[in-house]
């Protein structure tokens, strides 16, 4: 992403950082939830065992090339104040 974190941080660069974690915390939530459904597993309960850790990252990192591809493709903006 091309945004840097200004010295003082302006409105607009907050409100962009929310709206880009927004989506994906819930692009994460939705892959869990699909991880639920399709492949009958367990979402992590976000111990620090290996497979809550690879879990979260996994669902994390989905959500990130997901944000990206639908950024790219006009779907999402990518920010949602000039």
């Amino acid at each position: 992403m091309e945004d840097v974190t200004p010295s003082t941080p302006t409105t607009s660069w907050i409100a962009n950082s929310a709206y880009r974690a927004a989506v994906t915390v819930g692009l994460a939530v939705g892959y869990a939830g699909l991880g639920k459904m399709v492949l009958k597993t367990t979402p992590p309960k976000l111990g620090f065992t290996v497979r809550d850790v690879a879990m979260a990252s996994l669902h994390v990192g989905l959500a990130s090339v997901t944000q990206d591809i639908l950024i790219e493709r006009g779907i999402l903006p990518r920010n949602i104040m000039k």
